[in-house]
């Protein structure tokens, strides 16, 4: 081998001999930082805002969640500027939830208002956590018969009308004249207090505390009439309205002597109303809230004086704002509200229930998920089939998880022939009525864990 070939063998062993040997330490890869517990809570209560508050995009333009915690902003100009109108930080939730819980809603709102981006003071935490809610313990072994003692259920019978002539005005009743010649006619406000009652009765056997937002046919949850009201009230209201520039002197007039009833009772009774059956119920502080409603054919609208033959069910549960339902501040102190207090799981929870009994001990279906009703493709978000989240006015107020039931058409003739029964002098109360008193029951009990015979799994 002469030299020049004996020159590259030795470049090639080199060579060789330089690859096989390990080069200089390479630095392992760094390992990811676990998110930390703020951004944690940032991702699970946005996720809990998409799902249920969040129903158009343009929403989001009011709020952020992130890892200093939940801000909400006027506009969208001073979300840009970063100036919130008012910013919970994540350590300061429980403190936040007892101002919620413990202060009357205008000073409630008024704390919000003047919180903006500063941090709560130790004395402020104090005090805030001193205002939280106390409960006496129930004693070991109390609830071996009575399994919800200790618990408190708040129950709102929807509308107040107790006879047609109040229902005509509420808007929310049934007369059908059926091919038999059969006659029918009653209120929904009717339907809802006879159920709350039975409702009432079956939740106080089991050893729960409830409330009844109101216990009399034709009265609100402030003890007046519709008439009563209208004579002791409205000219009161109607003159600081005016005051406030908010109608003329020529519209104040209109109003006290030319206006319908059902007008009056739609703008100013009904609001006032929802207003103080939500201050009856936080003040309360329930565990749980139950809202019942029959429900009636969005074809044809209301009256309700045609037969249908499609009847479902359906469940409401808060949250579902549009994109204009955050231009008040108002509006906005109850968007973090429902936030801070946690409970839309529960609601939904609760929800999933009563319509799992409605279907089972009813033998009605929940309603298609593809269907035409417009309150349920454009106002509410979907949750599951039959269960949806809406911004319904008394829901929005209420400061615990709840379910608005719709149980049944109404207008339907064989629910209308069985629910005619609660009507008539004697008032009796039909098996219908029980069955949808025993549905809200069933499903109030497995919320709470309390095993049943014959409950649906």
């Amino acid at each position: 081998m002469n030299s020049k070939h004996l020159r590259w063998v030795f470049v090639w062993a080199g060579l060789a001999w330089g690859l096989a040997q390990p080069g200089p330490a390479q630095p392992k890869p760094a390992k990811p930082k676990p998110p930390s517990p703020q951004a944690q809570l940032a991702k699970q209560y946005l996720a809990t805002a998409r799902r249920y508050l969040v129903r158009q995009a343009e929403l989001e333009h009011y709020f952020r969640i992130d890892e200093r915690g939940i801000a909400t902003f006027a506009s969208f100009a001073d979300k840009k500027k970063n100036e919130p109108e008012c910013l919970v930080y994540w350590n300061e939730l429980a403190s936040f939830k007892n101002a919620l819980l413990n202060l009357p809603r205008p000073g409630a709102i008024e704390y919000y208002l003047e919180k903006k981006s500063r941090k709560f003071t130790a004395q402020e935490i104090k005090e805030l956590k001193a205002a939280g809610r106390e409960r006496t313990p129930v004693p070991k072994g109390a609830r071996a018969d009575r399994p919800l003692q200790g618990y408190r259920i708040a129950i709102d019978p929807g509308h107040i009308a107790g006879d047609i002539e109040m229902a005509k005005i509420e808007q929310r009743f049934v007369i059908l004249d059926l091919d038999d010649g059969t006659k029918i006619s009653f209120c929904e406000g009717d339907l809802n207090l006879g159920t709350a009652q039975v409702l009432k009765e079956k939740l106080e056997k089991l050893g729960a505390d409830v409330l009844l937002t109101r216990n009399r046919p034709n009265t609100g949850a402030r003890g007046l009439t519709y008439q009563s009201w209208k004579k002791t009230e409205l000219p009161a209201l109607l003159r600081a309205a005016q005051k406030s520039g908010k109608l003329t002197a020529a519209q104040q007039t209109h109003l006290l002597t030319k206006a319908p009833d059902a007008q009056l009772y739609e703008a100013y009774f009904l609001p006032e109303d929802l207003q103080a059956r939500a201050r009856v119920i936080n003040a309360y502080q329930p565990d749980l809230t139950v809202i019942i409603h029959y429900n009636g054919s969005p074809f044809p609208r209301r009256p309700w004086n045609k037969p249908v033959s499609s009847n479902y069910n359906m469940v409401f549960m808060p949250g579902a704002f549009l994109a204009g339902e955050l231009a008040s501040s108002e509006a906005r102190f109850d968007f973090l509200r429902m936030l801070v207090l946690g409970n839309l799981e529960g609601s939904a929870q609760f929800a999933k229930l009563v319509l799992q009994e409605f279907t089972q001990r009813l033998q009605v279906p929940p309603v298609p998920v593809k269907n035409r009703v417009f309150y349920l493709n454009f106002n509410s978000i979907f949750v599951s089939q039959g269960v949806y989240a809406r911004n319904l006015g008394l829901s929005r107020l209420v400061n615990s998880p709840l379910c608005y039931g719709e149980s049944l058409y109404q207008d339907h003739e064989a629910e209308a022939r069985l629910l005619n029964l609660h009507q008539g002098a004697k008032k009796q109360t039909s098996p219908r009525v029980r069955q949808v008193a025993d549905a809200y029951y069933r499903a109030v009990a497995r919320y709470f864990k309390v095993e049943m015979e014959g409950q649906a799994k």
